[in-house]
């Protein structure tokens, strides 16, 4: 009876640790900065959030330097969920596929884009699709963050998630 016993207590300790393990990092997007440069990197963003630093109507270009590169690598293969707003960077008329997860509404669009270690490079998993409707909604992205610098069109990340699901907020 007592080996009966230790046989269930041991069984719901491995069940009750591998939830555990399964349940997503809730990140926030200072943790996505490296400490020594968090003061800097917080600062240059709010001074680059006036609507009024455009030229001609042509947004600010993204700040790159190799301080607003560098990343937290604590995370790196974690499962995690992170909250943000999108950037489409590939889609159809049914929704988004790909897209950038930034901290804020409007940015690359309304305003230069964040440093590098404040964008997420996101590709959805296959057969998801983010609809137009919550384009500028805030969403929940989940899946296993990456530190990978990707230079795209309209801006460089410094993170990515790829196979990535969502929640809308």
């Amino acid at each position: 009876m007592k080996s009966l016993f230790r046989l269930f207590v041991t069984l719901c300790l491995v069940i009750s640790s591998s939830l555990a393990s399964a349940a997503p990092v809730k990140l926030h997007w200072h943790q996505l900065i490296p400490e020594e440069h968090r003061e800097d990197t917080l600062a240059l963003i709010k001074s680059t959030m006036n609507p009024y630093i455009h030229k001609d109507g042509v947004v600010a270009p993204q700040r790159v330097n190799d301080t607003l590169k560098t990343t937290v690598d604590t995370f790196n293969g974690q499962q995690i969920a992170i909250r943000g707003y999108m950037v489409p960077l590939d889609a159809d008329e049914r929704g988004i596929f790909t897209l950038m997860l930034a901290p804020f509404a409007g940015a690359c669009i309304h305003v230069p884009p964040p440093p590098p270690n404040q964008l997420i490079y996101i590709e959805l998993a296959e057969g998801e699709i983010l609809p137009w409707e919550a384009y500028s909604s805030p969403i929940e992205i989940r899946g296993v963050i990456q530190t990978e610098q990707i230079d795209g069109e309209m801006a460089m990340t410094s993170y990515t998630i790829k196979g990535a699901d969502f929640s809308l907020l």
